[in-house]
């Protein structure tokens, strides 16, 4: 009779890594993750667990960290031990511990040593497992760690189990119950209470064994658990078996099977129809017990569970009764003999051997009974020593300690993640140190960028002032040479024609004057002579009159000469500076001259405008706008200098002469100015056609 299993898991595991392919992994896998991967996958893909374990172990080499390279070791270790690879998986379980014990890490210490003790007591080496697992009791009694005080005494009961000291296993199994139950660790005192009707079943104690069996199944029940009520069940049906209450173990069968078919697992399902078939066996129901045995193997051939298999062969084989059957019983049983052969599974082969003898016999062919049977006490007297204490070997003995083992993970899943913790604080401190210095060296380099950034803009700034005064002062020199050259210019004509008309003018006045006097006296005298003063002081008139044409000429030249249009763009030429102060001449309608009064007019106003910019408004450009209609001339002077506000005073920006001259023209002047927006002044003069 089959047992249940370690297929069914409280809840559902995900295959999350990627299946071994053989390529190399990329470097930016963290090792943990590699560690979590094969965590999961240790029970569901052993061979994958394994070689994420490997490629986390070799990492952590290449890394030098050695505590995540003992934490690989175990992962493999445990895949290797799902593998029943026990000798590899022991040597990397100690290559674990002796890490473990370099580093002084004792909590990692007493996970290791309690894997290496199951393992040990799993391969039957008993008394290495009894040193290791007391020496892991002792360090969590000094760790104050109960909880893994208690996953050391379910150990130790199990190594006292498998040799036959029941009562030192019991009292281990009551004191790691007794610590679950003080630190109200449900699901490690339902553990406990499992392991303990395990032990009263091995004791053949079986009343206690129902009892225990009972009352862990209530609590089970009671938190929803599924998979450990389909367990104690499962194991509860056995003890019926060994009692011959086949019909109690129907229904616990039948029960533990509505629970496993909700999780669809096919494979504890097949174990579960196995004890069924022994079940309806037991009661007679022989039809009902061969189908069920071949729906078993069925299952157990699609599922490649060959184990299942050929316990489903050796039950069919031993109730097909009938002497047509026994052929086909003959050919189950040797091949369940090659496959017990073929795996190393004694236990399984005496059954067959004795099965294969018994069927030969009522064949008619004792020889071959006889030396069946002689085969089938040998293998009996080598069982005898790992029978001791050990009689449900094939069935609840072999997953009796599966909850607890889960438990056991969980805990060692638990230790990890701590140590784990341990080491990420430990890199957090020293990463937020770096991170702080770093912060530090750049807030430095900072404020010195800032600082000589700032010492450059000042500089720049200095060497912009500097060079906007060195300009402004060229600009000024510029402006004050050209109206010193203008004024001049203007003086001296001035100068010129005033002593023309002052003093050439006045003594040829005078001259005139004196002929006419003499002209009188000598009219009286004679006619003749008087006429030819006449004719001097005609002469006297005319030199007077060209004087005075040369002393207008002299200040009126250009105007004179070509216009109005002309002589502002003489002057526009003497102040245009590309670059400092750039000046343009804008006019149209200048087909025909205007007066010559209003020309020297407007001329006036336009050079009192134009100096006005120069000496106030700092501008850089100056726009002269000169247009002429039929009886307008509109004058308009623009500049981008800083303005002036409405209530500085006007007069004091040179507006007095300009509104003086075009007063006399009967015209009118407006001007615009904001400050920083320049200044624009509009003259407006009507004119006449001639």
């Amino acid at each position: 009779m089959r047992s249940y299993g370690a297929v069914l898991r409280s809840g559902a595991l995900v295959l999350l890594g990627m299946v071994h392919s053989g390529t190399a992994w990329p470097q930016t896998v963290a090792v943990p993750w590699l560690l979590d991967r094969s965590w999961v996958l240790i029970n569901i893909d052993p061979d994958s667990a394994l070689y994420y374990a490997d490629v986390a172990a070799e990492r952590s080499r290449v890394a030098g960290d050695s505590a995540q390279m003992a934490v690989a070791f175990r992962r493999i270790g445990m895949s290797l031990e799902v593998m029943e690879r026990f000798e590899e998986a022991l040597q990397y379980l100690t290559a674990a511990l002796g890490i473990d014990e370099r580093m002084g890490n004792v909590r990692a210490m007493v996970s290791s040593e309690q894997k290496v003790g199951a393992l040990l007591t799993r391969i039957g080496r008993y008394e290495e497992a009894l040193v290791v697992l007391t020496k892991a009791l002792q360090r969590t009694e000094g760790l104050g760690d109960e909880a893994a005080s208690a996953r050391c005494h379910n150990l130790l009961a199990r190594v006292f189990q498998s040799t036959g000291r029941f009562e030192e296993a019991a009292s281990h199994l009551f004191r790691g119950l007794d610590i679950r139950k003080r630190l109200n660790d449900e699901e490690g005192v339902m553990a406990s209470t499992l392991g303990l009707a395990d032990l009263y079943a091995v004791m053949l104690r079986h009343d206690d064994a129902i009892a225990t069996y009972l009352a862990h199944n209530a609590m089970r029940r009671e938190n929803g658990d599924d998979a450990g009520l389909a367990t104690g069940l499962l194991n509860l049906g056995a003890v019926y078996h060994r009692l011959g209450r086949d019909q109690d173990l129907l229904a616990c069968i039948d029960s533990a099977l509505v629970l496993i078919r909700l999780h669809d697992d096919r494979m504890t399902e097949s174990v579960a129809l196995s004890n069924r078939a022994v079940a309806l066996a037991g009661l007679g129901r022989t039809p009902e017990a061969m189908a069920q045995y071949r729906e078993v193997i069925a299952i157990a051939e699609t599922s490649g569970d060959e184990a299942g298999r050929a316990e489903a062969l050796l039950g069919l084989a031993s109730i097909m009764d009938a002497p047509t059957d026994r052929a086909a019983s003959e050919r189950m049983l040797r091949d369940v003999l090659r496959w017990c052969q073929q795996t190393g599974h004694r236990a399984m082969e005496l059954e067959a051997v004795s099965a294969l003898a018994d069927n030969l016999r009522e064949q008619g062919r004792a020889e071959e009974a006889l030396a069946l049977h002689i085969r089938g006490r040998a293998l009996q007297d080598s069982l005898f020593s790992e029978h001791v204490g050990n009689a449900l070997v094939t069935a609840e003995m072999r997953e009796k300690y599966d909850a607890d083992q889960r438990e056991e993970r969980i805990a060692d899943l638990q230790t990890e993640v701590s140590l784990r913790e341990e080491q990420r604080r430990r890199r957090t401190l020293e990463r937020n140190a770096m991170v702080l210095s770093s912060i530090a060296l750049l807030v430095f380099l900072g404020l010195l960028l800032r600082n000589l950034q700032h010492r450059k803009r000042i500089m720049q700034q200095r060497e912009d002032l500097h060079r906007r005064q060195v300009t402004a002062m060229l600009k000024d020199q510029e402006v004050l040479s050209l109206e010193a050259m203008l004024d001049g210019q203007r003086k001296e004509r001035e100068r010129i024609a005033q002593d023309l008309h002052d003093r050439l003018g006045s003594t040829m006045s005078a001259i005139r004057m004196r002929c006419s006097t003499i002209a009188e006296d000598v009219r009286e005298r004679a006619a003749g002579d008087a006429e030819g003063l006449d004719r001097l002081a005609g002469m006297v008139d005319e030199a007077v009159g060209e004087v005075r044409r040369i002393a207008h000429d002299m200040a009126n030249t250009t105007l004179q000469k070509a216009g109005l249009e002309s002589a502002l763009r003489a002057l526009q030429a003497s102040l245009h500076q590309p670059g400092s102060f750039e000046v343009e001449l804008i006019t149209h309608g200048f087909d025909q001259r205007i007066d010559q009064p209003t020309e020297i007019a407007l001329y006036k106003v336009v050079q009192e405008l134009v100096a006005n910019v120069l000496k106030h408004a700092r501008a850089r450009h100056l726009t002269i706008q000169l247009i002429r209609d039929e009886r307008n001339l509109n004058l308009i002077v623009e500049d981008d200098g800083v303005g002036f506000t409405e209530g500085e005073d006007e007069d004091g920006m040179g507006m007095s002469g300009v509104r003086a001259r075009v007063k006399d023209l009967q015209g009118e002047v407006h001007w615009d100015s904001h400050p920083g927006s320049g200044t624009s002044v509009v003259v407006d003069v009507p004119i006449s056609s001639d």
